[in-house]
């Protein structure tokens, strides 16, 4: 009897143990399937690549526009656009609608303008050559006499605005005594009181013109050596900057007589082809380059001043625009280097970014591209790359989170033993986000290693040192 108790007991018991092993592994499943899965990543070391893709249309940076010196119906029309074309080729030729001296005239009279336009720059220039010879020459020693001298002009002008003040309160003095005795009437008092009160208007305006001198002059203190060298090293920037500000303008003057030369010569061109033709105008092409555009056929109209056809120059540089985001294009930068691919070719070139024109998160970039290969108009792909690093942590962009303006940080999941065996928990680091590419970041963790398993994604919100369950 007692062995079939005993073997009762050793079945409840197995059973008993049977039973708390189901609930300890299926709560621990349970609880495991409650917890916050997450997905997660190791940090490694490595480079970031950042990498812009896009294409365009290359145009000329520089173009002339040929413009018709009279009205009239187009004869013939000799270029088609893309046409090379050398100085002297017929463009289109046309028949008048009008006399040609009216034509003559009017040439006659934009050469006068032009001539008086020269003059007149050709005075611009001569007086920046000036002011470049005077700053050139100027001394820091002559730049201080000049600001005691300026000092010594406010001097007397504060004595003679006191003697005038002075002259005044007399004259009220006397006026008084006039007035008081009948002898004058009380307009003249008024008057002297006026003349009392602007005097010392003056006077004081004047008193404060000294003391800004004065103010000006102590804060420059020139009399002391160490000030004085601060106060040399000042004039010197500020005399390089004035030399800059002349030369650019210099610069200006100077192509801008360059134009009115060609606007002259032009004109000149247009002169001698109406004085030598009568009714018939043959069109020719002054520059070197490619019909860009000819917009006119046989039989249609012109008129006077309107343009005829426009002709990319040789000059072997062209542009090339094209449209982006801050988010694509933001590390691209004035001066950026691209790789440009011809359509067809395995040709590469080389294009620098010239200009950048922010409109919100869109962005115009301009390129500009030196060849002799190019000829305007051809289809090409643009490539900008850039290698940085290597970087110590690398991570994906998923596991970088914004915290708030130019705050980052990561989840990072953290072995630990716990009750029912090895479990995960959740750490938030604090990061710097050092460089980005369209998959990665390089981070600072500052000071921790690079291989550390990250959080890329979860399926709930997690919180700090909160267990979690851990999907590879």
């Amino acid at each position: 009897m007692d062995s079939v108790k005993k073997k009762k007991m050793r079945k409840m018991l197995y059973a008993y143990l049977t039973l708390l092993g189901v609930l300890v592994f299926a709560s621990r499943t349970l609880y495991n399937w409650s917890l916050p899965r997450v997905t997660v990543a190791m940090s490694h070391t490595g480079v970031i690549v950042r990498e812009l893709e896009a294409q365009g249309m290359v145009a000329f940076v520089d173009t002339h526009d040929v413009f018709a010196v009279a009205s009239g119906w187009v004869d013939e029309v000799g270029v088609s656009t893309g046409d090379k074309v050398v100085a002297g080729d017929v463009l289109l030729s046309y028949t008048l609608a009008e006399r040609v001296e009216e034509q003559l005239q009017t040439l006659a009279t934009e050469q006068a303008r032009l001539h008086n336009a020269l003059n007149l720059l050709a005075l611009g220039r001569g007086d920046i050559e000036h002011q470049l010879a005077v700053t050139n020459s100027q001394t820091f020693d002559e730049h201080v006499a000049e600001v005691v001298t300026d000092l010594r002009s406010y001097k007397w002008a504060l004595a003679d605005a006191y003697a005038q003040l002075t002259a005044a309160q007399e004259s009220l003095l006397v006026s008084q005594q006039l007035v008081s005795a009948g002898a004058q009437p009380l307009v003249y008092l008024e008057n002297a009181q006026t003349a009392v009160a602007d005097a010392t208007s003056a006077w004081e305006r004047a008193a404060d013109n000294l003391s800004s001198a004065q103010e000006r002059i102590v804060r420059e203190q020139v009399t002391q050596a160490s000030d004085r060298e601060r106060a040399r090293l000042a004039f010197e920037e500020a005399q390089a900057e004035t030399y800059r500000t002349l030369t650019l303008e210099l610069q200006r003057i100077e192509l801008e007589i360059d134009r009115t030369h060609l606007d002259l010569r032009t004109a000149e061109q247009a002169q001698a082809q109406l004085a030598t033709i009568d009714q018939h105008v043959q069109v020719l092409a002054n520059q070197t380059g490619y019909m860009m555009a000819i917009d006119k056929q046989p039989g249609q109209f012109i008129s006077q001043g309107e343009r005829i056809a426009t002709v990319g120059l040789q000059t072997g540089v062209f542009e090339l625009t094209f449209e982006s985001t801050v988010a694509v294009a933001g590390f691209v930068n004035v001066g950026s280097v691209s790789s440009i691919l011809r359509a067809g070719t395995n040709v590469v070139l080389q294009g620098v970014v010239d200009s950048i024109v922010a409109t919100g998160e869109q962005l115009s970039i301009r390129l500009l591209i030196e060849s002799n290969e190019l000829s305007g108009g051809e289809f090409v792909r643009v490539r900008f790359h850039e290698q940085l690093g290597p970087y110590e942590m690398v991570v994906p962009n998923e596991a970088v989170q914004t915290g708030g303006v130019g705050q980052y940080y990561i989840w990072t999941v953290q072995p630990r033993d716990g009750a029912l065996g090895r479990e995960y928990i959740s750490v938030r680091r604090s990061v710097r986000v050092l460089a980005s590419d369209a998959f990665h970041s390089a981070v600072d963790l500052g000071g921790w290693g690079a291989h550390m398993p990250v959080i890329t994604s979860s399926n709930a919100e997690l919180s700090v040192n909160g267990r979690v369950s851990r999907m590879e």
